[in-house]
């Protein structure tokens, strides 16, 4: 018999028992009249959901797989020149540099025959070995260390959610009285179960074993000779230095290629489909759905009765647990994971900053084609980029320069939790204010540098034009130059001022927070000295409950060693009476041994005397005779 088979039976009777019960017992009725006049709500529904993950990132993969396998074959080195001086017995070669070396330390030579030829006693050797350690290998081994992390991490998301399941949900909440009593009642079940259609999940199978296939590939890269030989060397960070190789060599330029794809396919990305449709509750399954509620009550009130004095046994364990805010949302289904997944950290990388340059200089020539002054025009774009960057600020932090008045009309303001909110608001302005002014001082130190430069080259020009021109020197270029200089001084001066005005400004704003702090400090002691006098009424009251409790305990202590001492004496006196029987019952049974051990004794003597009685008639029969 299959299982469905036997569901079915065993539901049947199941139905049959309880409709059984409802005819002979009247308690039913009576719980069906009481759910039915409660409140009640049922819902029944069956979501299909099924993903269809990108494989854009393994098409990418699998193109740029061919130019790092033949990296990896054929690696590059260099030449690595190691000097050492040794004995001139364990010298296999020497060069140039060797006879220039010695030339330059003459206490290595041992002697000077008289034909001039010199004998060393030790000489430098150059010994010249192979470098694989080289940035443009160390950049490829950084890259087949990305590339495990990324592929593994995606075929392990991949191999989690590629199959597509149904769920089926259904709920049934009920709130009603009876007996005096608030029945608050909740029955919720979800079945999910995988899709029967296999030609759903053919694609993101497919993509597995693709996934796996890719995922076996970059592990035999990290487990071949290269990484070996590679082991020990240090890897690459951004940005990455563009050397002849990684631009010219076309592998190496598609491994630079791959870097700039990881750096920017940070998610996976996946279709979601989902289907859904609300099921009806016929009449008789409601019907059924009631017996359920009837069951489920019936079997919770009657084991708690039952179980009442056991219950009343267990001790209460009581401790006071601090108010917690918890905000719930209860949807009856939303589809899980609607967003793509992202896996590898978005923070700014190579590709980042290379999209961010062409950005902004696009903005800079867009707004010169609008017949705009360079001046201008930079202005603008810088504009135009600081307010990208407040408006980040406003959005992530929620800083309005405005107070929203009519949110203040709906509803009361808690002026703990906005005093709380205003603090860290203004500790949040705080900082990106000095961060700002860490910024502009560098602005204005770098102006003055450029400034006091132009000054050095108008000094350079005029001096030189005094040394060329002597007598004819154009009055109006050297009067156009001390103009010039003379405004770089200004400006100069207007940069001290303003460095002081920010200074001025910082003091005022270090000012008001230290007032503000103090407000703060003396609201917090008055504050303070409330919660100590709470607490010593607090202590008063628990130190009293503290008395009475240990009082109820000596008492409890007292009785119990009273009954203690009461058993204790009666199982003394048991256990005199046992050592009193116990010793007659020796003393007789050593009394009975005694006696046995006499009659023996006896019995021995007795057999003793008739044998010496039997002899000494033996001895006097003979005598008699004669």
């Amino acid at each position: 018999m299959r299982k469905t088979d036997e569901l079915d039976k065993f539901y049947a009777e199941i139905i049959a028992s309880i409709k059984d019960q409802e005819s002979n017992a009247q308690f039913p009725e009576f719980f069906y009249n009481i759910l039915l006049a409660g409140d009640n709500k049922i819902y029944q529904k069956v979501i299909t959901e099924t993903k269809r993950f990108d494989g854009e990132w393994i098409q990418t993969l699998e193109s740029y797989f061919p130019s790092l396998d033949r990296i990896i074959k054929n690696p590059k080195s260099a030449l690595k020149y190691e000097e050492e001086i040794t004995a001139i017995e364990r010298a296999k070669k020497t060069t140039g540099a060797s006879i220039r070396h010695l030339a330059a330390n003459t206490h290595f030579i041992k002697e000077i025959r008289d034909d001039n030829v010199v004998i060393p006693k030790k000489i430098l050797t150059v010994s010249a070995e192979q470098d694989y350690q080289i940035y443009e290998n160390r950049f490829i081994m950084t890259l087949i260390n990305r590339l495990s992390s990324f592929v593994q991490n995606r075929y392990e998301v991949i191999k989690s959610n590629y199959e597509s399941f149904q769920r089926n949900h259904v709920n049934f909440k009920s709130n009603f009285d009876i007996n005096d009593s608030v029945v608050d009642m909740d029955i919720d079940l979800v079945i999910k179960r995988n899709l029967d259609d296999d030609a759903i999940n053919q694609h993101n199978l497919d993509l597995l074993q693709r996934a796996e296939y890719l995922h076996n590939l970059v592990g035999g890269f990290k487990n071949s000779p290269f990484m070996k030989l590679m082991e020990k060397a240090r890897r690459v960070v951004p940005p990455i230095m563009k050397t002849n190789v990684i631009l010219k060599n076309p592998d190496f330029r598609n491994a630079y290629t791959l870097w700039l794809f990881l750096d920017r396919y940070t998610i996976l990305g996946f279709d979601n489909e989902v289907a859904e449709k609300n099921l009806p509750v016929q009449r008789k399954y409601l019907k059924n759905i009631y017996r359920l509620a009837l069951l489920t009550y019936t079997t919770v009130v009657f084991n708690q009765r039952q179980r009442m004095e056991d219950y009343r046994r267990i001790e209460l364990v009581t401790y006071r647990k601090k108010g917690t805010r918890v905000a719930k949302t209860h949807v009856d289904d939303v589809v899980k994971n609607p967003d793509a997944i992202r896996i590898e950290d978005n923070a700014i990388n190579e590709y980042y900053l290379n999209q961010n340059k062409k950005v902004f200089k696009k903005r800079l020539e867009d707004i010169i084609s609008e017949n705009f002054s360079y001046d201008v025009a930079l202005r603008r774009a810088l504009n135009q980029t600081i307010d990208i960057t407040n408006a980040l600020y406003q959005a992530v932090f929620e800083l309005e320069e405005e107070e929203d008045i009519f949110k203040m009309l709906i509803k009361e303001v808690n002026l703990d939790d906005k005093l709380d909110d205003a603090k860290k608001k203004a500790r949040i302005a705080r900082i990106i204010r000095e961060t700002k002014e860490v910024d502009y001082n560098r602005s204005i130190r770098l102006e003055k540098k450029l400034m006091r430069e132009i000054d050095s080259l108008n000094r350079k020009l005029i001096a030189r034009d005094k040394q060329l021109a002597k007598d004819k020197i154009d009055e109006r270029r050297l009067t156009l130059m001390q103009q010039e200089r003379e405004r770089a001084r200004n400006n100069i001066k207007v940069m001290d001022e303003e460095l002081k005005a920010v200074a001025v400004n910082k003091d005022e704003l270090s000012k008001q927070r230290q007032a503000i702090q103090q407000q703060f400090k003396e609201k917090a002691k008055e504050l303070k000295e409330k919660k100590k006098e709470l607490l010593r009424k607090e202590k008063e009251k628990a130190a009293n409950y503290r008395k009475r409790e240990i009082a109820k305990l000596r008492e409890r202590k007292k009785k119990a060693l009273e009954r203690a001492a009461l058993r204790k004496k009666k199982m003394a006196e048991k256990q005199a009476a046992q050592i009193k029987a116990k010793e007659a019952m020796l003393e007789a049974r050593a009394q009975k041994k005694y006696e046995a051990e006499l009659a023996k004794i006896k019995k021995r003597e007795q057999a003793l005397i008739d044998k010496e009685k039997a002899k000494l008639e033996k001895d006097q029969k003979p005598q008699n005779e004669s």
